[in-house]
C-alpha cells in the first residue's frame, strides 16, 4: 500500500483556560497535521500539543503507536477472551485437539441430520458442484414456508448456528496446529481467521517446550488489531522461552 493510500492519527490536548480537549487526528500518510492552525480553531482552544504517550494510551485504550480512532470495544476482546479461556484453559494442545474434533464430530452430525431434515420437508434443497454436504449449499425455499412450523424456524435457526460453530471451532483447530508447529511467534490477524474477525481482535501466540524438546502449550496476547506488535512479540517470545526452561 503507498503513502497515498495509507494514514497517520495522532492523539492532541487543546487547552482553553482549566479545560482540557483531546482530539485524535486522521491525515494522509503523504500531509502533516495542522495543529497549530486548523485543529486548534476547530477545538476552539488557545493552546495545542501533541499529548503525552501516558495521557494517549490512557485516553483511547489501545497501546501507542496502534491508536485508532476506531475504538474496539472491551466487551469484544472479553468475548474472545472468555471464548479462548473456555475451550482451551487447563488443557494441553493435543487435549484441547481432541476434545475440539470430537465437538466437530458430533456438530457436523447434529447439522447433517437437521439439513436431510428440511430437505425432506421440502423447505429446503442443497445445491452445488461436490458430491459431500461440506460442498454444498442450502437454499431455503422462503419465509412463507417457515411460517407454518414453530419447528421449521427452530431447524433453520440451529443450522445457522452450528455453521457458525463449526467453522469457529475449525479454525480453533488451526490456530492449535499453527502455533504448535511453528518454531516461534505466531501473529494471527483478525481479517485473516475468522476466530477474531467477528470481534475485530487478534492473538500474538508463542509455543513452549519441556525438557525433551516436546511442545506442550502455547501462550499468546489478546489485544486489538492494531497491537504494537513491536512491544508484544519480544514479550510473548520471551515468557514462553522463560516457561520453557522452568519446566526443564
Amino acid at each position: 500500500m503507498s503513502l497515498g493510500e495509507s494514514a497517520n492519527c495522532v492523539v492532541v490536548a487543546g487547552r482553553r483556560g482549566e479545560v482540557t480537549t483531546l482530539a485524535a487526528c486522521v491525515v494522509l500518510a503523504t500531509t502533516r497535521a495542522d495543529v497549530n492552525g486548523l485543529v486548534r480553531r476547530l477545538l476552539d482552544v488557545r493552546k495545542i500539543s501533541f499529548a503525552s504517550t501516558d495521557v494517549a494510551v490512557s485516553a483511547s485504550a489501545m497501546e501507542y503507536g496502534g491508536i485508532t480512532p476506531v475504538g474496539l470495544p472491551v466487551s469484544a476482546l472479553v468475548e474472545a477472551s472468555n471464548y479462548l479461556n473456555a475451550r482451551l484453559a487447563g488443557r494441553s494442545i493435543d487435549t484441547a485437539r481432541v476434545e475440539i474434533l470430537a465437538e466437530l464430530e458430533s456438530d457436523r452430525a447434529t447439522l447433517d441430520s437437521l439439513t436431510a431434515k428440511i430437505v425432506a420437508e421440502g423447505l429446503a434443497t442443497l445445491a452445488g458442484p461436490g458430491g459431500g454436504i461440506d460442498d454444498k449449499v442450502l437454499i431455503v425455499r422462503g419465509a412463507s414456508h417457515l411460517l407454518d412450523s414453530m419447528e421449521a424456524q427452530a431447524d433453520i435457526e440451529r443450522i445457522r448456528t452450528l455453521f457458525d460453530d463449526i467453522e469457529r471451532k475449525a479454525d480453533l483447530i488451526r490456530l492449535l496446529e499453527l502455533a504448535k508447529d511453528g518454531d516461534g511467534v505466531r501473529i494471527f490477524i483478525g481479517s485473516e481467521n475468522r476466530l477474531f474477525s467477528l470481534s475485530g481482535s487478534s492473538i500474538v501466540a508463542a509455543p513452549y517446550a519441556n525438557a525433551a524438546g516436546k511442545i506442550v502449550g502455547v501462550i499468546g496476547v489478546l489485544g486489538p488489531t492494531r497491537l504494537n506488535y513491536g512491544r508484544i512479540i519480544p514479550m510473548v517470545d520471551h515468557t514462553a522461552k522463560v516457561i520453557g526452561r522452568l519446566l526443564g
